[in-house]
């Protein structure tokens, strides 16, 4: 099964390997891993899916025809990118977040939000939150976890910037893909690499985006507090 989590249980922080994480669920969390195994069955059988469908493109590379056959793949392997990042992980999140918050509500004590101590092989390597500067709290399920509840709008915003770039990233690459297959864009020219600077154009334009938001997120913090 894929390892979504990383190293840490998402609902109390236990630290530990891909394997003992999943007996950690089903021991532990139950009801979470019922719905972990639903969602990663799922995610298997399309995968699988996709990986059936990209067969079709080899009898054009039998013929010859490896730039047609270049297309499809292509453009299931966005199709996998976008149904893993979009719908797949997206669930694991709502899921990992309602399980954690009716854990939490128990009284039942969950590390996720902790401080960490410092950088650890398991936990990773620790980040202060951009907002308020508290932390350093783990990169990932506990820089999350602050953030979703001491700074719940800069949470929501920073869910659309991700999705709003990684979907602007496939877009352009179905295009310099598409572009790239049918011979608009001469990439085995001298002029080729050219056209990648749009996109590292886009890539600068979301990252100012980012921290321009992000400092206006912590001035209106210091502005109430």
């Amino acid at each position: 099964m894929p390892l979504v989590f990383g190293l840490q249980c998402p609902i109390c922080g236990e630290l530990g390997s891909g394997r003992s994480l999943s007996s950690h669920y089903r021991t532990v969390h139950p009801d979470f891993f019922i719905q972990y195994q639903f969602l990663n069955r799922r995610f298997s059988r399309i995968s699988l899916g996709i990986i059936l469908a990209s067969l079709v493109s080899i009898p054009l590379l039998v013929i010859g025809l490896f730039q047609i056959a270049i297309l499809p793949w292509g453009l299931l392997l966005v199709i996998w990118f976008a149904y893993t990042l979009f719908m797949f992980q997206r669930n694991l999140e709502v899921e990992g977040d309602r399980y954690l918050d009716e854990w939490t509500n128990q009284g039942k004590r969950s590390s996720v939000g902790e401080i960490a101590t410092g950088p650890t092989r398991k936990g990773g390597t620790p980040i202060v939150c951009p907002i308020c500067r508290k932390g350093p709290f783990r990169l990932g399920l506990g820089l999350r976890y602050h953030t979703r509840i001491a700074h719940p709008d800069y949470f929501s915003w920073y869910a659309r910037w991700v999705r709003d770039a990684e979907l602007t990233m496939m877009l352009m690459g179905v295009i310099l893909l598409f572009l790239g297959v049918t011979g608009i864009l001469p990439l085995n020219t001298p002029i080729g690499p050219v056209f990648v600077g749009p996109v590292l154009l886009v890539v600068a334009i979301f990252a100012a985006n980012r921290s321009r938001k992000q400092r206006g997120w912590r001035r209106n913090y210091l502005e109430k507090n």
